[in-house]
């Protein structure tokens, strides 16, 4: 994908790195920002409609040049919180067989809007995620040593910020990124949204920061994520980050269940509460790596 398909979308992004303290000022600051959004019910449960019944899924060496290693699963019990997690989202954290997950779907970014395949490979030493717009060739990649990258080439500017927040922004990588150089930090449980009335019934969220650590080359933009865990279902319903100053916040507004595997059907990702990237999904399929 050319770099002019993202630019005309008019995605405007300065990208940089902002270091943040880890301090307990610094944490309440993210819990303040946090709650400063409002809040958004999960999807409920359903058994996954018909359209949901998988894309043609493509073999791992057509989309992920560097051959994938296969997962010690028991590494993923490691953090507690990412340990619930991967039990709710199904086997694929589990059992052998599930390691690549395909996603189909349209991808709008500002006003243009884009056909979209994403390939999620679980690997020992992370996640490798490959990225196809347009029926196009899969030359939008992450992974967890090399970085966001475009046609082979380290990614910047708009094109880095979509891979980025497509791989990330995700509970798949809120799991496997505890096998990279990454710190969970549980800032609150039952964290409400601030200024609500006393018979508030809407959802309530354990905050778990993500932080990077250490200087590899693949150091996303973002130092820091912070997932809003919903209390009730366990599931993520927000994801917020920091693009060179600026508030980015992923919401998760839908679920759907394919057999034994849970997984998001729609995202949209807001700065300063204007919509200006959204991910809705219309196929998912899980296969072994061969």
């Amino acid at each position: 994908m050319k770099n002019s398909a993202i630019g005309n979308a008019k995605l405007r992004l300065s990208i940089g790195h902002k270091r943040l303290g880890i301090g307990i000022a610094t944490m309440l600051s993210l819990c303040a920002i946090g709650l400063a959004f409002g809040p958004k019910s999960i999807g409920r449960f359903t058994t996954t409609p018909s359209r949901h019944t998988g894309p043609r899924i493509n073999t791992l060496s057509s989309i992920l040049p560097i051959q994938v290693r296969p997962l010690d699963h028991t590494k993923l019990a490691i953090q507690p919180m990412a340990d619930r997690l991967r039990r709710r989202l199904g086997q694929r954290f589990s059992l052998p067989g599930r390691e690549i997950t395909t996603i189909a779907g349209t991808l709008t970014v500002g006003s243009a809007e884009h056909s979209v395949t994403l390939t999620r490979a679980q690997d020992d030493g992370g996640e490798r995620v490959a990225i196809s717009l347009d029926n196009g060739p899969a030359n939008l990649a992450w992974d967890g040593t090399g970085g966001a990258t475009s046609s082979g080439n380290k990614a910047g500017g708009s094109d880095r910020a979509l891979i980025e927040r497509l791989a990330l922004d995700s509970p798949d990588q809120f799991v496997l990124a505890q096998l990279r150089p990454v710190a969970y930090y549980t800032i609150a449980y039952g964290v409400r949204p601030s200024g609500i009335s006393d018979d508030y019934a809407g959802p309530v969220w354990d905050m778990v920061r993500l932080g990077e650590v250490g200087d590899s080359p693949g150091r996303p933009q973002s130092e820091w994520r912070l997932y809003y865990v919903n209390s009730d279902t366990g599931l993520i319903d927000k994801v917020m980050s920091d693009e060179n100053g600026q508030r980015v916040l992923a919401e998760f507004s839908g679920w759907a269940v394919q057999g034994t595997e849970k997984a998001p059907t729609h995202i949209a990702w807001n700065i300063n509460n204007q919509v200006v990237m959204s991910l809705s999904v219309t196929g998912i399929g899980y296969s072994a790596a061969h």
